[in-house]
């Protein structure tokens, strides 16, 4: 599998919400930054159960791709997320609680993959409306 057709599996897992076909993209010692997280980044457990969370939280959230570019080993994606906040949410930074808040983001995805093809470091930036 090459870059693009990992980045087009991932973000079709995305959209379908199914962690557990997420999780053959990353390597075991992937690091995973996300602005929720600070700049410690999470290992592959903690974002496997953030992300059971998060897709709980917003159970109608979309995922839409604006674009795809791969440079070598370094794939970037940015797109627009929409959903409704109706469950809680942990991060170090607090609980956030359910709101009903709709919520409508861009986000650049960056991922690092290794010679195997599996991303071994994720970057997510978020900007909300």
């Amino acid at each position: 599998m090459d870059a693009k057709e990992l980045a087009a599996g991932l973000v079709e897992a995305i959209k379908r919400r199914d962690i557990d076909a997420m999780l053959p993209f990353y390597a075991p010692d992937v690091v995973v930054f996300d602005p929720d997280f600070g700049p410690a980044g999470q290992n592959l457990a903690g974002m496997e159960r953030d992300m059971r969370e998060y897709f709980v939280a917003v159970p109608d959230l979309r995922f839409d791709v604006f674009d795809t570019v791969v440079d070598g080993n370094v794939v970037a994606i940015h797109g627009r997320g929409l959903g409704t906040m109706l469950g809680r949410r942990t991060t170090p930074k607090g609980v956030r609680p359910p709101s009903g808040d709709r919520l409508d983001f861009t986000y650049a995805l960056f991922l690092r993959l290794n010679d195997a093809g599996l991303i071994t470091e994720e970057r997510r930036y978020i900007g909300l409306h």
